[in-house]
């Protein structure tokens, strides 16, 4: 349970150093690793990968992840929906995926006992790095003004990369191309150098909590 719990200790739990061998967008990868977080140890916890549907004006939308808990010891079969996360890797569909988490939010006739939503995304560090800041500035103003209007706990959690060449890069991958005529190359992907996260509560953040990873 994350309430009356020190957020920030919860949340580097995160086994975040694994994503480091994981070549391409990972999206997958990183939904599993969110999964372990919440059940690794934990008999009571429970997630549902893709959430049911909610909805924004009429359209329907599906969220990533659905964390459950058991809560009520006189029904021990019960499992309480406690947390709503997205997993998104496209910088202009970070704030598209904010108002998906609002939408659950918000259904609190289907998710009354909703205590935190999670943003996870992927910040490729020498890549577009002002447009990178200036989509993070709407999304942190975004968190701010949505925590200022709910009584949850809402979490940017961002995964950091670089793209490595040459010497630098710890290994490239051999793509063998099979067509007619075609040489095989190699292909270097962008390396896991860190996370940072934070998190907001009625209007106010605990503060930027990062890990950096040495290759």
């Amino acid at each position: 349970m994350l309430r009356g719990l020190h957020l920030d200790k919860v949340l580097s739990k995160f086994k975040w150093k694994r994503l480091a061998k994981v070549a391409g967008g990972g999206h997958d990868a990183r939904i599993g690793e969110w999964i372990r977080w919440w059940n690794e140890g934990n008999l009571d916890h429970m997630v549902i990968n893709p959430a049911p549907k909610t909805e924004i004006q009429g359209k329907p939308v599906f969220a990533d992840l659905l964390f459950l808990e058991k809560k009520n010891a006189g029904a021990p079969n019960l499992l309480n929906v406690v947390g709503v996360a997205e997993i998104e890797n496209n910088r202009e569909k970070f704030l598209e995926k904010l108002n998906s988490l609002r939408a659950y939010i918000d259904n609190k006739k289907k998710y009354p006992d909703l205590e935190f939503a999670l943003l996870s995304v992927s910040w490729y560090r020498d890549l577009e790095k002002e447009q990178y800041e200036k989509t993070f500035e709407k999304v942190l103003q975004t968190l701010k003004d949505f925590s200022e209007s709910s009584t949850q706990s809402w979490i940017l959690h961002a995964i950091k990369y670089v793209k490595l060449t040459g010497e630098q890069a710890p290994y490239s991958i051999k793509i063998i191309d099979k067509a007619p005529g075609a040489e095989s190359f190699f292909y270097t992907h962008r390396n896991l150098r860190g996370v940072e996260w934070l998190t907001f509560k009625n209007g106010e953040y605990s503060g930027a909590h990062a890990r950096e990873l040495t290759l």
